[in-house]
């Protein structure tokens, strides 16, 4: 818990940051650096769940089992 909310508190000091400093080059940009972002975590997670999942390693069993 004490990781996640140092991230959450990091986001919050380099968020509004680094929108800022985006928004000054084109008014589109903070919302596009945002979905990136946003996508970049949503493969992130796909990649994680698929190596990690339970139902995998459950798989793998059924087929060592004759």
């Amino acid at each position: 818990m004490g990781l996640c909310n140092s991230f959450v508190s990091l986001g919050r000091v380099v968020g509004p940051i680094w929108a800022g400093f985006v928004f000054d080059l084109n008014f589109d940009y903070p919302y596009l650096s945002g979905a990136a972002i946003l996508f970049i975590g949503f493969l992130v997670s796909l990649v994680w769940v698929k190596v990690g999942s339970p139902t995998t390693a459950a798989m793998q069993v059924r087929r060592d089992i004759p």
